[in-house]
């Protein structure tokens, strides 16, 4: 969008053109992030207003999400405040993302604002992963007196890194 602007001094006019532009883009998706589980999962973006103009406060945003390509959930964020050319901001959706299932999961998010000028950067996307829960054994229960230590061994799952209470990462610690 061009602005252009007329100052009289006097009998000098002076005339200013500027290449003002609109534009919000997605900077980033913060949550959520791979996990061994998921349940119901808020989606929360960083936006930024990458453009030249203020976009004014009680303006509205029009917010989108879809999982694995299903129902698309949209949401809308009302700016209580101007929102700044170089200012970025949190949005969480209120309709939260069912990611409880092992698997991966492809989120798309989306924005929308009447008059953004470079829609390139309004859409971004983002797999996420439910490990699940790793199926691990441990050493069989073991009675001791008191003074007496005992080993305890674990065992399996995918990575086999263990963390212990202790904050050892071995797979076997002896206790007491």
């Amino acid at each position: 969008m061009k602005k252009i602007l007329l100052f009289s001094l006097g009998v000098l006019f002076l005339s200013v053109i500027t290449n003002a532009q609109t534009d919000i883009g997605l900077i980033s998706m913060t949550s959520p992030g791979n996990a061994c589980s998921h349940s119901n999962e808020t989606i929360t973006v960083l936006l930024s207003n990458v453009g030249t103009d203020t976009i004014l406060t009680n303006d509205t945003i029009s917010m989108s999400y879809t999982v694995n390509g299903g129902t698309t959930v949209n949401d809308s964020l009302f700016l209580s405040s101007d929102f700044l050319p170089s200012d970025s901001l949190s949005f969480s959706f209120v309709t939260t993302a069912d990611l409880s299932g092992t698997g991966s999961y492809i989120i798309v998010v989306s924005c929308y604002y009447n008059g953004d000028t470079i829609s390139s950067n309004d859409t971004s996307s983002i797999t996420i992963q439910t490990y699940g829960n790793p199926a691990t054994t441990i050493s069989s229960d073991t009675t001791i007196c008191n003074g007496n230590n005992v080993t305890l061994t674990v065992s399996g799952g995918s990575t086999n890194t263990y963390v212990w209470n202790t904050g050892d990462s071995i797979a076997s610690i002896v206790v007491s």
